[in-house]
């Protein structure tokens, strides 16, 4: 056997389950908690400014496409859970830094204030997330690396290492 329960907001909210009959059922425990509940994932976008996000596809620039990415990302995560941009071509520049709730109207700005130029160095911009995440108060650490350019074997080595090293997935 099994149960189905649904319902929406207001029909399915906490008052009436924790010491009704359907709390014993249910494979959650839905009694208050007291404290504070700390962030479960820190996320931070390593953005691609270089150069070659000024090309076009489909009539549209890379690097649009990489910021509305960005903002669609923001949409994504719950307010509660830290999250930071890193803008990179030859060297990192801080978009955002990791924090809860980033001000969408005013990342979006920052963003639109990025113009594209420079070669493509990727691992300067994940040694800077990875130390934004260690320092993070969060159980798990991730990385969403937008870009469309290759990066030098060097680089990408030590891009491999910080990876590795960096305790995100």
């Amino acid at each position: 056997g099994g149960l189905l329960l649904l319902g929406g907001r207001q029909s399915l909210d906490a008052t009436g389950f924790p010491e009704g009959p359907l709390a014993r059922l249910l494979p959650v425990d839905l009694r208050p908690r007291g404290g504070q509940r700390s962030p479960a994932m820190g996320l931070v976008v390593a953005f691609d400014k270089s150069g070659s996000m000024a090309d076009l596809v489909s009539g549209v620039a890379k690097i649009e496409l990489a910021r509305q990415a960005v903002r669609k990302v923001l949409d994504a995560v719950r307010p509660t859970d830290p999250i930071g941009v890193v803008a990179f071509d030859a060297a990192p520049v801080i978009v955002s830094p990791l924090a809860a709730a980033p001000d969408p109207r005013r990342l979006s700005e920052a963003l639109r204030a990025i113009d594209p130029g420079g070669s493509t160095a990727i691992a300067p911009a994940l040694t800077q997330a990875a130390d934004w995440l260690r320092r993070a108060r969060v159980t798990r650490r991730h990385v969403l690396l937008v870009s469309d350019g290759r990066t030098a074997p060097a680089d990408a080595e030590r891009l491999r290492a910080i990876v590795r090293d960096g305790g995100f997935e």
